[in-house]
């Protein structure tokens, strides 16, 4: 959990961009811009969640509760069994009325599509990466480590200098946040430097402790995906 409240931040960025008095919300909506790109861009524990689906025979859509930004992995826990993603072309191309244990799933807005369709009642587990609720109370904090505070700063000053027409000035901050990002280490790359169980394959079972994949705004940042 984040050590600065939202008042912390609304000082730093009154300084950081010259203190000119600059409202509240236009100081929370820059902050919660960093936020959100942080979030994003970087794989948080603290932002990963399941939610428990009781299937339906015969049906094969399903609503997704919370709008989560990205699903990570679906697995069947009834049986135990990894699902294989598809995309909703490929999904909805070759999807027909078999009724079985589902192989596959994919997204369409807020509901998730498996196939085959379920002759009865399984438990599907979704593993879903949420977005942050925003800081909105002066004493808000983040759900990420207090490491990340500084990065939130340097992103928020990047997204007002930028508002406030200077952009050479947010190009600057901007780089100064990629460089502080890319000198912490993230879940991403201590998971990707540790021995685990092996990569689970879709239609078998799943180990133990599974571990699930993400992008993001690596590419941007320099940094792992989320």
């Amino acid at each position: 959990m984040g050590v600065l409240t939202l008042a912390d931040f609304r000082t730093e960025i009154q300084s950081s961009t010259g203190n000119r008095g600059i409202d509240n919300a236009r100081l929370d909506r820059w902050i919660n811009f960093g936020y959100l790109d942080l979030a994003g861009a970087i794989k948080f524990a603290s932002l990963d969640d399941k939610i428990v689906i009781p299937t339906v025979a015969s049906q094969a859509n399903y609503a997704i509760t919370g709008s989560p930004l990205l699903i990570r992995f679906v697995v069947d826990a009834t049986s135990n069994l990894l699902l294989g993603w598809h995309t909703p072309v490929e999904y909805f191309r070759v999807k027909d009325a078999v009724t079985g244990t589902a192989a596959k799933w994919t997204r369409e807005k807020d509901e998730i599509f498996i196939h085959p369709v379920p002759a009865g009642v399984v438990s599907l587990e979704v593993y879903v990466k949420e977005e942050p609720v925003l800081l909105i109370a002066t004493g808000d904090v983040t759900v990420l480590p207090a490491t990340w505070d500084n990065a939130i700063f340097l992103l928020s000053t990047h997204h007002a200098l930028l508002a406030l027409g200077e952009e050479q000035r947010a190009a600057a901050w901007f780089n100064r946040a990629i460089t502080y990002i890319q000198s912490r280490i993230s879940e991403d790359q201590l998971e990707a430097n540790n021995l685990g169980t092996g990569m689970t394959l879709p239609g078998t079972a799943v180990p133990e402790a599974s571990a699930g994949a993400g992008g993001g705004l690596g590419a941007s940042l320099g940094g792992p995906g989320g």
